[in-house]
């Protein structure tokens, strides 16, 4: 199915106006909470209801977004409301089929308190500025399912119950590449097929990563798993097995990349002379919509933001300030998205 066969549409004003006030809300002094911070570095402080909903109807992952802000602003409160919902049309083949995601609910792993996500922890500060690495979820649509319910044949005599079909098994992931250590949506479709206590057990090329995931009502299981920083380069399987019959089984190949690079040239050079900054591999950082990375010398104050090339390159220049004092230096390029980041080194001589 091509891309353009899709098209999303969304409802919802009050809900649309609600994030609004809390975008505006986030200018004022205190915390913000992180699903909103994330929002408010996509839209800008400034973003209303139109813009919202003029993203929202563009972007599944960013109408995620908005559910998980109401979602979070709400959190702690007795009120229930239904948010929005989103209707995503499938036209396959010359067939029109919908599916309607429940309302109040969107496609996001279970609650933080069950099945929390791992955040990369960067490597100790060598005292040279290099930043933090930081983590965020993706939330991508959900699978339709394969099959349907085939109809019941019509019957003058007493009508008897039709067995339930047993749903094909499908799963997808947020993201089907990065490094490792990067947080993955992982999702699963037609799981009410599983046995007994209806749970999920994700495996990483056949060893438990997460266990006893619960499976909703209408089949899907969703949860947010780690990509083991021990993974070497190369495709992996990720998989989602019924507890109760591990025959059970729907996979997704997840690739990791090589680890990002940098480089700096040349390596020696003097106050006022130009130096060349080059990433590889950074195809590898998370994509949340920003193809970017954050290029930096801290210790000299200076920084620029570079476009990930396709190729999963980029480029950047500096000139070294006049009066720099001899030393090695590092220069830093951090993934945008997620927060991924490598080192060069390079000396200035006297």
């Amino acid at each position: 199915m091509a891309l353009g066969d899709i098209r999303i549409e969304v409802t919802g004003a009050a809900d649309l106006g609600e994030v609004a006030r809390l975008i505006a809300a986030a200018r004022d002094d205190g915390p913000v909470p992180p699903r909103l911070r994330e929002l408010v570095d996509i839209v800008g402080e400034d973003a209303g209801p139109d813009e919202l909903e003029t993203r929202a109807a563009k972007d599944a992952e960013f109408t995620a977004l908005l559910h998980e802000v109401l979602r979070e602003s709400r959190k702690g409160g007795k009120k229930r409301t239904t948010i929005v919902v989103v209707a995503v049309l499938l036209v396959t083949a010359g067939t029109l089929g919908a599916i309607t995601l429940l309302p109040g609910r969107t496609p996001e792993p279970p609650s933080e308190n069950r099945h929390s996500a791992v955040v990369t922890t960067p490597p100790p500060d060598t005292g040279t500025g290099a930043p933090t690495g930081s983590g965020a979820p993706l939330v991508p649509p959900l699978i339709p399912s394969s099959r349907t319910t085939p109809p019941t044949a019509t019957s003058t005599s007493t009508p008897t119950k039709t067995p339930e079909p047993r749903s094909s098994l499908a799963t997808t992931a947020s993201q089907t590449r990065g490094l490792p250590g990067t947080s993955v949506n992982f999702y699963g479709t037609g799981y009410n097929a599983c046995p007994g206590s209806r749970t999920v057990n994700v495996l990483w090329d056949g060893a438990v990563v997460e266990s006893a995931v619960p499976v909703e009502q209408d089949g899907r299981f969703g949860v947010r798993v780690t990509v083991p920083e021990s993974a070497s380069t190369g495709d992996h399987q990720l998989a989602g097995q019924c507890a109760g019959d591990s025959a059970l089984t729907g996979r997704t190949t997840f690739t990791v990349s090589p680890p990002l690079v940098v480089t700096a040239s040349p390596n020696k050079l003097r106050s006022g002379q130009v130096l060349s900054v080059r990433g590889r591999n950074y195809d590898g950082c998370p994509d949340y919509g920003t193809r970017s990375v954050s290029v930096s010398i801290s210790a000299m104050g200076l920084s620029t933001t570079a476009p990930i090339k396709a190729d999963g390159t980029f480029d950047a220049q500096f000139t070294i300030p006049p009066g720099t004092g001899a030393n090695d230096y590092d220069v830093v390029g951090q993934c945008q998205d997620g927060g991924q980041w490598a080192r060069g080194i390079f000396t200035v001589l006297p």
